[in-house]
């Protein structure tokens, strides 16, 4: 559910300059969602990985501008995939990627589409700001 909430400024539109805080934290949730499609083996195009590589670089050089290493070593484990530990793991692996699926997929669209053009017009705004 975290991951949903992260990621439902998805489909809001881009504002003229970008915001680095809600950048951030929209790159936050694409790189969650990222990370989910390689641990589930849910298919992400090369054009929507190429696409929110560009937008998890500049949020992660903003973070480390702003804070420094520890900044960006935090946002970096923020989006790491839980880890599926015990005798239930296959079980709340599988539930927690077939939650995640329609989300990953909904993302490759989103990505490729106009919607990516904006998140990376903002992405070269936020690496232009001064630190």
């Amino acid at each position: 559910m975290l991951l949903l909430a992260a990621c439902t400024g998805l489909g809001l539109p881009a504002a003229p300059a970008a915001d680095p805080e809600a950048f951030a934290s929209r790159a936050s949730g694409i790189g969650m969602l990222v990370r989910a499609a390689h641990l589930c083996g849910i298919p992400l195009s090369q054009g929507a990985q190429d696409r929110a590589a560009r937008i998890e670089v500049a949020a992660i050089a903003w973070q480390q501008s702003r804070g420094g290493v520890p900044a960006r070593d935090a946002f970096l484990r923020a989006m790491a995939p839980p880890r599926f530990d015990g005798r239930s793991r296959k079980t709340e692996r599988e539930e927690w990627c077939a939650a995640r699926r329609p989300t990953v997929q909904e993302l490759d669209g989103r990505l490729t589409g106009p919607e990516g053009d904006r998140l990376i017009e903002q992405a070269e705004a936020v690496q232009r700001r001064p630190g």
